[in-house]
């Protein structure tokens, strides 16, 4: 499983607003992390802030279906106000972004596990994440 540098998740990000038939804006610097964008469509348009990061296996032996987020950046995740925030997961081997509720991860970084195999997710036991399957045209 090939691990993604942070410009290269945010391109996938990118790439898939723009196969949704969405255009964006960039508001910050390219490779800012997190990453902000103005994202528009048919007179819609909302600020968009993005974390992002790799999923891998979690590395215990006895759950096998664990997959998690190991934060490399952010030490700490605060909402901003007025836009949507993401925090998001590249799990590459199976091709989908999986995205936790903010709301259950305000405050300082910890770890995002994903359960595959479970339907369950995130380190408060919460099942507060989704997931949506993402191919490119090329």
């Amino acid at each position: 499983m090939a691990i993604l540098r942070k410009a290269d998740l945010l391109a996938r990000f990118e790439e898939a607003v723009r196969l949704s038939d969405w255009n964006l804006l960039y508001l910050s610097n390219k490779g800012d992390h997190p990453a902000r964008y103005r994202i528009f469509r048919d007179g819609k348009d909302f600020v968009v802030r993005v974390f992002i990061w790799n999923i891998t296996p979690g590395g215990r032996a006895n759950l096998k279906d664990e997959y998690r987020i190991q934060n490399t950046g952010p030490k700490e995740i605060q909402p901003e106000i007025g836009a949507r925030n993401l925090i998001l997961g590249w799990w590459g081997e199976v091709g989908v972004f999986v995205g936790w509720d903010i709301r259950e991860h305000v405050g300082p970084v910890k770890k995002f596990t994903l359960y595959a195999g479970k339907g369950t997710g995130t380190s408060t036991g919460s099942t507060h994440w989704i997931c949506a399957l993402y191919q490119s045209e090329g």
